[in-house]
């Protein structure tokens, strides 16, 4: 099997850059944790403020009586137009007793068998995108597992997608388990 290592090299330094915006906090560096490294500034990091395209509360499914407010905080095409990157923030709001700094693996009630993935649907070509892979099957976006959020504070994930063609303006965001955000504008 032939490698093309000059190709290889590009595709690595491309998810390297992806992966280390993957997740910061809306409040402050000191709010949310994760093993990524910080973001390098590249323009498909998250934004960390500003007003949400979209908003929803939802029950948590591993904290009885925790709620979690989830924010499409954007859904923007890279400067090369291939890809998109869905930022999302995750705000926990836990009873008193509760985890203190949770992880989005347990806000959204995750399961070994069921892992969270945001899907996007385009209603213009009937298209379903999911989050793309790298060449390591490995998928780009920000670990639900390590990353966790302080109580009551706001921490931000990124998911990476197939870029839509250029006549889709606005798609659909599916957060399982909750309703979908519809109409989110898909950013140029």
């Amino acid at each position: 099997m032939e490698i093309d290592i000059g190709r290889r090299a590009v595709l690595l330094v491309a998810v390297g850059v992806l992966v280390t915006g993957c997740a910061s906090s809306g409040d402050g560096d000191e709010h949310a944790t994760t093993r990524a490294p910080a973001s390098t500034g590249s323009s498909s990091a998250p934004r960390s403020s500003g007003k949400p395209l979209a908003s929803e509360t939802g029950e948590t499914a591993v904290y009885p009586g925790g709620k979690v407010d989830i924010d499409v905080m954007s859904m923007r095409v890279s400067e090369g137009g291939k890809l998109m990157v869905l930022t999302l923030r995750f705000t926990p709001h836990l009873p008193a007793g509760s985890e203190d700094r949770p992880r989005i693996y347990d806000l959204i009630g995750q399961t070994p068998l069921k892992s969270f993935e945001p899907a996007l649907v385009d209603t213009v070509n009937l298209k379903r995108y999911s989050v793309v892979k790298d060449d390591q099957e490995n998928e780009l976006k920000s670990d639900d597992i390590s990353t966790v959020i302080a109580n009551n504070h706001s921490g931000l994930a990124t998911y990476t997608f197939a870029a839509p063609p250029a006549n889709v303006t606005e798609m659909n965001v599916h957060v399982d388990p909750w309703q979908p955000f519809s109409t989110i504008p898909v950013q140029r």
